[in-house]
């Protein structure tokens, strides 16, 4: 026999459409060069790029709910997490892998933030 509850929801569910998913490396869109030989300075600028991306939809890093970050190799991942708790705060669900990058590519940033409800992303 199956047991059927209901449950009144008092707010609307998030739709796949009020989310904005969002990918950055390190690189100085003006030059397109990669800044800096280490994590650190690659990961405050993929920040930066991101953000830009962000408040080119009307939204900005305090909408940022999880970050899938793609590091060189484990030792990266104090650096890379010293700066996003400095840029984003311990609020934000992160991850870390460990990938080979070409070039001098060190980290890859990958968002998901949640849009202005309504507006069109």
């Amino acid at each position: 026999m199956m047991n059927h509850h209901l449950t009144t929801v008092t707010t609307a569910p998030l739709r796949p459409s009020n989310f904005v998913t969002l990918s950055q490396i390190g690189v100085e869109h003006a030059t397109g060069n990669v800044v800096g030989a280490t994590v650190g300075p690659q990961t405050i600028q993929a920040i930066s790029n991101i953000q830009q991306q962000l408040r080119g939809r009307g939204i900005g890093l305090e909408n940022v709910v999880s970050v899938l970050v793609f590091v060189s190799s484990p030792n990266d991942v104090p650096s890379a997490e010293q700066v996003l708790q400095r840029r984003l705060g311990p609020r934000v669900a992160r991850r870390f892998q460990v990938v080979q990058f070409p070039g001098k590519v060190k980290v890859e940033l990958r968002v998901v933030a949640k849009g202005c409800h309504g507006s069109a992303l």
